[in-house]
């Protein structure tokens, strides 16, 4: 932790500040970089869920939460990031309702979400991992990312409820939490859904939900 420039400060606390707030430089630990260099921040027509597709990372809570957003608001996924003069991305996230930026250079984790045709979605990921190791005390690296039920509310701000099927009755599932659920997704609102156990057709065999995963 480097702090808070003050009165006594190094110049070596001084420059790491520079670097981390200003050049993007608070690189996570041992992550290889695959540069965003030739790839435009969002594709012709806006943001996209086609965007986001998951590499390596067990992070499909965070992707999950961005398809459901970049789904039911592009234009919210474009209000929080901002490409900077300097080749730096400052991306806004949310702890407790507030907006906190935090700025990334353009190496984007090669493990990670890609795209052929934008580089959001990656600039996104490294950035969160910077976010939550700045504010939520995280380690600041690739591996911290997986997991999580906060990650609709780190993008949104918004206040959000989650159902866990296992810690409910069947009656209230079906007449209550299934019908909030189905209400926000014909109203347009964002929804994640976490699977523990993989869903198959007994017809078929065809596995429909993948267990340990999650979904928009």
């Amino acid at each position: 932790r480097i702090g808070s420039l003050s009165e006594g400060s190094s110049a070596t606390q001084f420059n790491q500040l520079i670097s981390t707030w200003f050049d993007g430089a608070n690189d996570p630990k041992s992550s290889s970089s695959d540069h965003v260099d030739g790839r435009p921040l969002f594709a012709k027509g806006g943001p996209s869920i086609n965007d986001i597709t998951q590499g390596y990372i067990g992070d499909c809570s965070l992707l999950s939460a961005l398809q459901a957003v970049v789904e039911t608001a592009p234009d919210f996924i474009k209000s929080m990031i901002v490409q900077n003069p300097n080749d730096t991305y400052s991306v806004r996230f949310f702890n407790k309702g507030v907006a906190q930026w935090v700025t990334v250079d353009g190496n984007a984790y090669s493990s990670g979400t890609n795209s052929a045709t934008s580089s959001w979605a990656a600039i996104v990921e490294r950035a969160n991992v910077d976010f939550e190791a700045t504010y939520l005390n995280e380690v600041n690296a690739y591996s911290s990312l997986p997991g999580g039920y906060d990650k609709l509310g780190e993008i949104t701000g918004d206040t959000y409820t989650t159902f866990r099927a296992v810690y409910t009755t069947e009656e209230k599932w079906n007449t209550t939490d299934f019908d909030i659920l189905k209400t926000s997704v014909l109203n347009g609102q964002p929804v994640q859904l976490s699977i523990w156990d993989s869903s198959v057709n007994a017809d078929t065999g065809q596995t429909n939900l993948v267990g340990g995963h999650a979904f928009a």
